[in-house]
């Protein structure tokens, strides 16, 4: 099973790719009704939006918006975070710091901590003085190792079940968002690489000194 889309990062290219297969329903539903198909002339609003949630469900795709997922930057988060605490002169983070400035449970912390010690990322200290430091310097880090650690695999993914076969989107759709894909997934993965911690910590601070934080 292809693994969930990922990376709010990621979420309008995402969003841009589910509009557009609405926008491929609602020009075949107008063609096959006679209705202008930019527009929607001759057919009421509420018609148009209905039967493109029909023919989305009839070819096996869910209408519900697709929920992103934050790990990247959870991650991106408390690696900066991290590296911060380190210049400030604190030589460990614990996770209940961490999770206070993402504003989330020490737990989810944690566990995210812990995906990203495996690989060597970060470092961990038990006992007397117990936390999390970075294993490698930020320069070093980029945000392609921070996905691969938090969200290995490939960016976009298809439905979870075979859309309807005998339905023309249906059956063209998948092979059409591949392509697709796989040009924007050479684009994104080329700017994660590009991109260290020390970069997304540059941009943190100069944001913060703009705000006056």
């Amino acid at each position: 099973m292809a693994a969930p889309i990922t990376d709010p990062a990621l979420w309008g290219v995402v969003s841009i790719a589910v509009s557009a297969t609405a926008l491929v329903m609602c020009v075949l539903y107008a063609s096959m009704s006679g209705a202008d198909p930019v527009e929607g002339r001759g057919l009421p609003p509420e018609v148009v939006t209905s039967s493109v949630a029909t023919s989305l469900k009839a070819c096996g795709m869910n209408a519900r918006p697709v929920s992103a997922n934050s790990r990247l930057t959870v991650a991106a988060h408390a690696l900066a975070w991290m590296e911060l605490n380190k210049r400030q002169g604190h030589e460990v983070a614990t996770s209940e710091q961490i999770a206070g400035s993402v504003n989330t449970n020490a737990v989810v912390i944690r566990r995210l901590l812990a995906e990203l010690r495996r690989a060597g990322l970060v470092e961990s200290r038990r006992g007397a003085g117990a936390g999390w430091m970075p294993a490698r310097e930020p320069e070093s880090i980029t945000l392609s190792d921070v996905y691969e650690a938090v969200e290995p695999g490939t960016l976009f993914a298809m439905h979870r079940a075979t859309p309807d076969q005998d339905c023309p989107v249906g059956f063209g759709i998948r092979p059409t968002m591949r392509g697709i894909y796989a040009g924007i997934e050479e684009t994104v993965r080329g700017e994660l690489a590009r991109t260290t911690v020390a970069d997304v910590l540059r941009g943190v601070l100069a944001a913060g000194a703009q705000a006056g934080i």
